[in-house]
């Protein structure tokens, strides 16, 4: 093997690792049952980690872990009738970098996401939602989005967001339905992030792009 293959090679592997992406957490097989009355525990939800999940509150059905109401990929699903929280505690044996999707959030509803991580908020579409730190006062961390209007326009209506927290073991997720008369259902799913590529990489392979072009010319 030449050189210049050799340090492809090389150059390869270190893109291989720092590829940008996410990976779902699979929570199936989640069981209501189970994880309100002491805790469900996943094994190797990504990789060798394990999860260990309970919950507590008003919950009108079962929770569950499937395809949202509006088509998209599986998430972790409740549902209220009135005014009620539910709280969701995930315990991870690793330090995770996490994305946690809130899908159609509106006015009636709000989030909590406590981690033992920095937590920020990225808007994705509908009415931006108020976002505050409810624990501004004190050391504690955590976020708090609250929804600001309803209906699908992807501008004026319902929100949708992204909170990000990096190296979680603890994350903690109440689900509030405010001043409700009819059912409200809470979804969000949980993946864990991959960092972006590396600069140093990038450059690594514009190099060899013009090592293998003069190599050309020389031939």
């Amino acid at each position: 093997m030449n050189i210049t293959l050799k340090a492809s090679a090389v150059l390869f592997l270190l893109l291989g690792s720092v590829v940008s992406g996410q990976t779902a957490l699979d929570f199936s097989g989640w069981d209501h049952g189970a994880i309100t009355t002491g805790g469900q525990t996943f094994t190797d939800i990504c990789g060798d980690i394990d999860a260990t999940v309970s919950a507590s509150g008003t919950f009108a059905s079962s929770s569950d872990f499937a395809i949202t109401t509006a088509g998209g990929s599986a998430a972790i699903r409740s549902q209220h009738d009135g005014p009620g929280v539910q709280t969701f505690t995930f315990d991870f044996t690793s330090p995770i970098d996490i994305e946690l999707d809130l899908a159609i959030l509106d006015a009636n509803e709000m989030f909590t996401v406590i981690t033992n991580g920095n937590e920020s908020y990225m808007h994705m579409s509908g009415a931006v939602p108020t976002v505050t730190n409810p624990f501004a006062a004190s050391a504690g961390t955590g976020i708090l989005v609250e929804g600001a209007s309803f209906g699908l326009d992807p501008a004026t209506g319902a929100s949708s967001g992204i909170i990000k927290a990096d190296g979680v073991t603890s994350l903690v997720v109440s689900y509030e339905s405010i001043n409700a008369a009819g059912s409200q259902f809470g979804e969000f799913s949980i993946t864990k992030t991959v960092p972006e590529p590396g600069s140093l990489p990038l450059l690594g392979m514009g190099i060899l792009g013009l090592i293998n072009s003069r190599r050309r010319r020389r031939k």
